[in-house]
């Protein structure tokens, strides 16, 4: 992956076309490692995500799973026979369905998440609260400052760089003085480290979801949470009037796997 350490101008300069030359963007791409499971802490996600930065706005989202959303609406565009897209399933389903987008105009935050189907929800900026510290560390050649928040339920510390002067970050963080290069929490469950920035011509990657129910942050929380900890009342909410009840893998009536999804639970956020 090609790395390019910019200075403040033209980080800057970067985000403007010039007149009869196509556009550029800052990609920035950060390594994401989490303990989505407490019960085997030492089997950690990880995912690769892009985080492109424009005049406009930014975007943040899995390359990977952009890709396959592709695939499956092509294979749906062209009328693929049901039993075959049964088949594609597994394929449909690398990578993380997070994606979120900021809008300078509007100074909010649209994030889609996927539950079995997309939901769509907004947020306003900023989200987070930062307390400024004098400490510095250097990443990836770039001398960056330490930062502190806590938010949902969580208490992160963050590294940002001034030089690189963009108010943007992984996933949802953002609003420090320069781009945040390395963030964490302080039980080392979550931690998204920047790996690598480029300039690239085009501009700011569009959601790639077709249809996505509105919600609420809170309600979309709360439907995670069901579905973690009550896996029968969350299939009745996704399907109502249908009686759907979880099973093991020998076909019994599971109790114990919505004991366990509780224990296992452990979301990024935990304010719901």
């Amino acid at each position: 992956m090609k790395q390019v350490y910019l200075s403040a101008l033209f980080a800057v300069s970067c985000l403007f076309s010039v007149k009869g030359q196509q556009s550029h963007l800052f990609q920035v791409y950060y390594q994401f490692t989490g303990v989505t499971n407490l019960q085997q802490p030492e089997r950690k996600s990880m995912v690769t995500w892009t985080l492109q930065i424009d005049s406009s706005g930014s975007s943040f989202f899995d390359p990977v799973k952009r890709e396959t959303d592709s695939i499956y609406a092509m294979d749906m565009q062209a009328g693929m026979d049901p039993v075959q897209l049964l088949a594609n399933a597994y394929q449909y389903r690398r990578g993380s369905g997070f994606q979120c987008y900021t809008y300078t105009s509007t100074g909010k935050m649209l994030v889609y998440d996927n539950l079995t189907v997309y939901y769509k929800y907004e947020e306003k900026l900023p989200l987070q609260e930062w307390q400024l510290h004098p400490d510095t560390m250097t990443i990836l050649g770039q001398l960056a400052y330490k930062a502190t928040t806590t938010f949902r339920g969580r208490v992160f510390t963050a590294w940002y760089c001034p030089d690189i002067p963009f108010t943007a970050g992984p996933w949802k963080f953002g609003g420090l003085p320069g781009l945040i290069l390395f963030i964490r929490d302080e039980q080392g469950h979550y931690e998204f480290k920047c790996i690598g920035m480029e300039t690239v011509s085009g501009s700011l990657v569009k959601s790639f979801v077709p249809d996505a129910r509105t919600t609420t942050y809170p309600d979309f929380a709360k439907l995670r949470r069901l579905r973690a900890e009550n896996p029968e009342a969350f299939l009745s909410v996704m399907a109502p009037g249908i009686n759907i009840t979880p099973t093991n893998k020998s076909g019994k009536t599971s109790l114990k796997q919505a004991k366990n999804g509780k224990a296992r639970f452990n979301p990024l956020e935990l304010d719901h």
